[in-house]
């Protein structure tokens, strides 16, 4: 059976003073196992996908350790992950891939965060962020995806900066046991001679909704802030999600320090992830109108031209509406179009639970699958590179599940399961828990293989055939069992 054709889909969002239409990318959807393959570690405890699929970063407690790992291009015979370096850190629990120069780690009981160089001996060395005064829970970096335009931070491009000396920037988020968020700004020299620097830009203390009562009953009871337990950060930086083991997710704007939304309703247990879909290229016009040519409501590029550079800002009302996917314990994915919370003046802004925030949380679209089931704290989902679908893996039966968030044709009716794939069956009625995917965009043999995570660069993914590359999806257990689908 062949891989199912790209399809194209127009959607449309409500928006203030008219239509939100947003066109989605042309992706198809993996159709098979091509590989299993288990990586040489204790346990997987978390692991991060480069967008390239040429690399992977994975955290092994048991062991200590986090790893960089190259993935061994399509049809490789045999399938093998080959480690391209390794860095020792105590109970290592969060590793999230930033970029082709760097890794950012978090190990149990520890308040710091790690930013570890990708190839031995170089990226300008190990950055310790410092900041939480309580263990570290939760760690990521900017969204992968490569065809918005999030300058510096998406992706960590380069530049001299006046000093004759390449330097690569991202941002990197971590939640703490306090309830508590940071975010750091940090810069890595190519090579040695360039110190790493690193600075606090974003402290998020922990808000209302997250604080939950503590054990104790009668005129003695008191309240505690809730742990983090998931973080994410859009792919230009500016915009931050909070999930608490209360059930509670909190949307941050990183630029006003303000609260977008904060909700205990998307939920009724832990939140395990977060994950902001793409940007979408689109305009926002009355009905009939706009510049694109190609439909109604002005949508860029289906045929017209596109001459608004603030497109993929994100700003409410003008820019494409970010969506938000939460996954919680209750074995429950959410889907929320936070364009709902600024629409018509209702809710959001400083204060993230006015009639706009109920309308965006009680429109949250819901994705269930008979069967499926999460009971890990840290199960993973995570939105396609296009957008278009949602994969997560089940504690039952070893299964990843895809969604078709758009449901029918021309994006009506609910969210439908379009592929399930046994990634961890091992036979004879065993099987493993899922606990994370990563989606990356499918690279071509020649590509993928005899290069380095120092020689590459996210950039290269970012060409205008994006749209048109197919996708190949990971997935993980904790025993270190990696599936490639593609």
């Amino acid at each position: 059976m062949g891989r199912p054709p790209a399809t194209t889909t127009t959607t449309t969002f409500g928006a203030r003073g008219g239509s939100v239409h947003a066109l989605l990318s042309l992706e198809s959807v993996p159709s098979k196992v091509s590989a299993k393959v288990r990586l040489n570690c204790k346990e997987l405890c978390e692991f991060s996908v480069s967008p390239d699929r040429q690399w992977l970063a994975s955290a092994d407690p048991k062991r200590g350790a986090v790893s960089v790992w190259s993935v061994p291009p399509p049809n490789a015979v045999p399938a093998a992950f080959k480690l391209q370096n390794m860095a020792r850190l105590p109970r290592a629990s969060r590793a999230w891939w930033l970029n082709t120069r760097f890794t950012a780690a978090a190990a149990q009981g520890d308040t710091k965060v790690y930013v570890i160089p990708n190839n031995r001996g170089g990226g300008g060395g190990v950055v310790v962020l410092q900041g939480h005064t309580a263990p570290v829970l939760c760690v990521c970096g900017p969204a992968h995806f490569p065809a918005a335009r999030a300058g510096a931070l998406e992706g960590g491009e380069s530049g001299s900066g006046g000093s004759g000396v390449e330097q690569h920037t991202t941002r990197v988020a971590a939640g703490a046991q306090n309830g508590c968020v940071r975010v750091w700004e940090v810069v890595v020299g190519n090579g040695g001679s360039a110190a790493p620097t690193a600075t606090l830009v974003l402290n998020v203390e922990c808000p209302a909704v997250a604080v939950s009562a503590g054990g104790r009953v009668g005129p003695g009871r008191t309240s505690e802030p809730s742990p983090c337990s998931a973080v994410a950060l859009s792919a230009d930086g500016h915009t931050l999600a909070i999930g608490y083991r209360n059930s509670a997710v909190v949307v941050w704007d990183c630029r006003s320090d303000t609260l977008i939304l904060g909700t205990r309703g998307l939920h009724e247990d832990v939140i395990t992830s977060l994950d902001f879909a793409p940007p979408l290229r689109i305009a926002v016009g009355r009905d009939g109108g706009g510049d694109g040519g190609g439909g109604g409501g002005g949508v860029i590029g289906g045929g017209g031209d596109d001459d608004d550079d603030d497109a993929n800002e994100n700003d409410f009302g003008r820019a494409p509406p970010l969506r938000l996917l939460s996954v919680g314990r209750d074995s429950c994915l959410r889907i929320v179009n936070l364009a709902l919370v600024n629409v018509d003046g209702g809710g959001g802004g400083g204060g993230g639970s006015g009639v706009g925030a109920e309308r965006a949380v009680a429109a949250a679209l819901t994705l269930t699958c008979p069967g499926f089931r999460i009971r890990a704290s840290n199960a993973r989902a995570c939105f396609s590179p296009g957008g278009r679908f949602v994969a997560a893996g089940s504690d039952t039966g070893g299964d990843v599940v895809l969604w078709d968030t758009m449901g029918g044709a021309q994006g009506q009716g609910p969210a439908k399961v379009v592929k399930k794939f046994r990634t961890h069956d091992h036979g004879g009625g065993s099987h493993s828990p899922v606990t994370g995917v990563a989606w990356a965009w499918a690279t071509n043999t020649k590509a993928a293989a005899g290069s380095n995570p120092s020689s590459s660069d996210n950039s290269s993914s970012s060409n205008n055939d994006n749209n048109n590359r197919p996708t190949v999806l990971f997935s993980a257990d904790q025993r270190g069992n990696i599936a490639i689908v593609e």
